[in-house]
C-alpha cells in the first residue's frame, strides 16, 4: 500500500515538473519570438527608405544637412545661374585670384609673409581680381586669418589657433619666417583685412572649420557674416566652404552673398547638389567631364592653385571661370597674351 501510494506521488511530481517545464519554455519561446519582432521592428526603421531630397516644382534646390556633398541616387536639377561675384577692377577672363595674397612675383621675388596684411596689399597691387586667404576662430572667439591649424610652420610660436587667445596670438611674428624685413608682420584680424580690401579688391574668404564641434563652427561662419555686413562688402565677397551644412546656413542668413563649396572628392559619374554657387577644384584633379558636367548644371569653376603658364592657356580655353594663383602676375600676362 505505502509503495503504491509512492509511485502516486512520485507520478504526480513528474506531471508538475513537466507542466511547470513547459510554460518555463513557453515563455521563453514567447520571449525569443518577441524579441525577434522587435529587433525586425529596429532593423525596418533604420532601413526605411528616405523622402527625396529634391522637389520637383521650381522653387531652389533642396539639400541635405549632410556634409557629404555626394548625392548617390538623385538625379540633378539645373540651378540657377551663379550670384555674380563683383570686382572693384577690370575683370579678367579668367578671374585672377591671388592665393593667400601675394607672396611671390613670377621672377620668385618674395614680396610678402602669406596670408597677412602685406600680401593683401600686394595683391590690390598686383591688379588681381582677388584676394583669398583662411580664417579661423581663436580662443576667445576672435576671427583671425591663418590657414594651418597650428602656427608653427608660419610664424615664430607654436600651438593650435583654436587654444590661443588673440592677444597670444598677436605676440607671433606672421613674417619672420618669410624673411627677416617681415618680422614685423602680425597675424591680422578679419576686420583688418576687410577694412583695407573695401573700395580696393574683391575678397574670397576660405573657412577653416576643421574638427570643430558644430556650435564654433556656427560661431565663425556668423562672425564673418558680421564683419562682412559691417564693411558692407556683400557683393564683394565670396566665401569658401567644405561642408553643405555650412553652405546651407551661410545661405540661411546671407542668400546673396556668392558661396563656393571646395573639396577633392569631386567625381564627375556622381550627381551633386548644393546650393553654392561655385565649385573649387585642385587643377590636378579636374577632368573634361567634371568641367562638361559642372557647366551643365550652371556651376561655375573655381581652381587652384595653377602657377604655370601652359596650365594656364589650357583652362582659359576650357572655360574656368577663376584660377587661384601664387603668381597674378604670370596669369595676367598670360591672359593678355604676353608670351614671355
Amino acid at each position: 500500500m505505502l509503495k503504491n501510494k509512492s509511485c502516486i506521488s512520485f507520478t504526480i511530481f513528474l506531471f508538475l515538473l513537466n507542466n511547470l517545464s513547459c510554460t518555463s519554455v513557453k515563455k521563453d519561446i514567447v520571449s525569443i519570438n518577441s524579441a525577434k519582432n522587435e529587433k525586425n521592428k529596429i532593423l525596418f526603421i533604420t532601413t526605411k527608405k528616405k523622402e527625396p531630397l529634391i522637389s520637383s516644382s521650381s522653387t531652389p534646390l533642396k539639400v541635405s544637412t549632410s556634409s557629404s556633398i555626394k548625392a548617390d541616387s538623385v538625379s540633378p536639377l539645373p540651378k540657377s545661374s551663379s550670384l555674380p561675384l563683383n570686382f572693384y577692377n577690370q575683370e579678367y577672363k579668367p578671374v585672377v585670384v591671388a592665393h593667400r595674397g601675394v607672396i611671390k612675383n613670377m621672377y620668385e621675388q618674395v614680396l610678402a609673409p602669406e596670408n597677412t596684411y602685406e600680401s593683401i596689399r600686394q595683391a590690390y597691387l598686383s591688379g588681381a581680381n582677388v584676394s583669398e586667404f583662411d580664417v579661423q576662430l581663436t580662443k576667445d572667439q576672435e576671427v583671425v586669418v591663418m590657414h594651418d591649424e597650428f602656427v608653427n610652420r608660419t610664424t615664430n610660436g607654436t600651438g593650435q589657433v583654436g587654444n590661443m587667445t588673440l592677444a597670444e596670438i598677436r605676440e607671433l611674428s606672421a613674417g619672420v619666417k618669410f624673411g627677416s624685413k617681415f618680422a614685423y608682420e602680425k597675424i591680422p584680424t578679419l576686420d583688418e583685412m576687410l577694412n583695407f580690401a573695401k573700395d580696393r579688391i574683391s575678397v574670397i574668404i576660405d573657412i577653416k572649420l576643421g574638427f570643430f564641434r558644430e556650435e564654433r563652427k556656427v560661431i565663425l561662419e556668423k562672425k564673418i557674416l558680421e564683419l562682412v555686413f559691417k564693411y558692407k562688402m556683400e557683393k564683394y565677397v565670396s566665401i569658401i566652404t567644405y561642408e553643405n551644412k555650412s553652405v546651407n546656413r551661410i545661405k540661411k542668413i546671407a542668400p546673396n552673398i556668392p558661396i563656393i563649396i571646395s573639396s577633392s572628392s569631386f567625381n564627375e559619374n556622381t550627381p551633386f547638389i548644393s546650393q553654392a554657387d561655385y565649385v573649387s577644384i585642385d587643377y590636378r584633379y579636374l577632368t573634361d567631364k567634371m568641367i562638361e558636367s559642372f557647366h551643365k548644371q550652371n556651376y561655375k569653376i573655381f581652381t587652384y592653385t595653377v602657377d604655370k603658364k601652359e596650365i594656364i592657356d589650357d583652362l582659359k580655353k576650357k572655360g574656368i571661370y577663376g584660377i587661384m594663383t601664387t603668381y597674378p602676375d604670370l596669369v595676367i600676362s598670360t591672359i593678355n597674351g604676353n608670351n614671355n
